[in-house]
């Protein structure tokens, strides 16, 4: 709703979801083997909120807005052998190994029927000014909350009845505190769009997935400390000919823990996963027109990324033996070598991925018409640029690490018809 000087939002959310999680779990290293689920994971989210902008003048707006959450959700673990029957008690400390050796999943007994739940709710708010000089030129600042809801574990290993190793377990959300101000401009007649931005994060109970844990195996949801977050993002877009366009991007983020929780392999001086410090982007494009009855359109983009590491706890280079005895926590009786590893002394464990400058480049003729026809030839990762996506190192568990290279130099045509 709005009046002259005022205008303001009221509203509502509701979020129910019904799901279940199934899988077929076999980890030789530690002796299990296993059917997870289905395990219901009903959950919920409610939301009340609230949006006001006050146009102290034609130039001046200040916006505030605020946020009442509620979050739900509920997990019932179900843990069967492969034939279906329920894992089988042990003496402690447990002894472990493969189903398929007779021995019963011993580690998970007591999980099957276990139920779990969190709850919490949530206030946030948000305030903003910002202040026009003229057409061409706007400041703006604003101070804004937000969180990312919590949760319970849904891959506990150990169950109940392994007493202080159970790892059901819940963890709280992460929040976050953010400042941010800047500038946005269109200068020399819309020529040129200018627009920078700083900010700061005061970001707490950051929730991250760790694979390292004091006892192995682990894939478990944590809450791992608080860092300080800043950086500053610029963008621009130049046209110094109707026909010729330039664009680019940079951003810096300098990550910092200044606190961490609990037991973990996490460190100060680590990142989070996928961050990286640096970012830039850039594009020319030019427009040839009248060429059989349409315009050419040619473009080159680039784009760099700073190094990044894929997992909590980050790890640049550990020479590890693939002939070494296992050192997972608790060990697989029988089992006094890694499994996987090939026939080299050693190989190398890292989830750091380098950083890595990208080219591509298209050509594009369109129809010109109100039903226009076009015609692409694109070429992505044109310097055909190795790299990978993603990596994955267990190498204090099952001793294995497999990454996920990036696509080559890609060739594509595309036709299009608008109606």
């Amino acid at each position: 709703m709005t009046t002259r000087q005022f205008e303001y939002t009221l509203g509502g959310f509701y979020f129910k979801r019904d799901g279940t999680l199934t899988a077929r779990v076999v980890l030789n290293y530690a002796g299990l083997d296993f059917i997870h689920g289905p395990d219901p994971t009903p959950a919920s989210n409610k939301a009340l909120f609230a949006t006001g902008i006050w146009h102290v003048t034609d130039a001046f707006n200040v916006t505030a807005g605020v946020r009442q959450s509620w979050d739900s959700k509920e997990y019932l673990f179900q843990r069967h052998n492969p034939d279906g029957s329920l894992p089988g008690s042990c003496a402690a400390p447990p002894p472990v190994a493969t189903y398929s050796t007779g021995v019963p999943n011993c580690l998970i007994a007591g999980l099957n029927g276990s139920p779990a739940s969190f709850s919490s709710k949530r206030f946030d708010w948000r305030v903003a000014m910002d202040y026009r000089f003229s057409p061409e030129v706007m400041v703006y600042a604003q101070v804004a909350t937000g969180y990312r809801a919590g949760g319970v574990n849904p891959r506990p290993y150990f169950g109940p009845a392994n007493g202080a190793l159970n790892q059901i377990k819940s963890f709280k959300p992460e929040t976050l505190l953010s400042y941010e101000a800047g500038f946005k401009t269109d200068l020399f007649d819309r020529k040129m769009r200018l627009n920078v931005s700083a900010f700061y994060n005061d970001y707490k109970d950051i929730i991250l997935t760790l694979s390292a844990c004091p006892i192995s195996p682990c894939l478990q949801p944590n809450n791992v400390g608080m860092a300080d977050v800043k950086g500053f993002e610029v963008e621009t877009l130049i046209k110094p000919t109707p026909n010729f366009t330039l664009d680019g991007a940079l951003s810096y983020i300098d990550f910092k823990y200044k606190a961490l929780n609990g037991t973990t392999a996490v460190t100060l001086n680590m990142v989070t996963p996928y961050t990286p410090k640096w970012k830039w982007s850039f594009g020319a494009q030019y427009d040839f027109e009248n060429v059989l009855g349409g315009t050419l359109s040619a473009r080159f983009d680039g784009s760099y990324q700073s190094h990044i590491y894929t997992e909590a706890v980050n790890y640049d280079r550990i020479l590890v033996s693939t002939t070494a005895p296992i050192t997972t926590t608790p060990t697989v009786p029988g089992v006094t070598a890694r499994p996987g590893g090939g026939p080299l002394p050693t190989l190398v464990a890292s989830n750091r991925i380098d950083g890595y400058f990208l080219g591509n480049a298209r050509l594009t003729w369109k129809q010109d018409s109100e039903a226009p026809f076009s015609v692409s030839l694109e070429v992505l990762n044109l310097f055909d640029r190795y790299y990978f996506t993603s990596l994955y190192e267990q190498f204090a568990s099952p001793g294995t690490i497999s990454g996920a290279p990036a696509l080559p130099r890609t060739w594509a045509v595309t036709v299009k018809k608008s109606f």
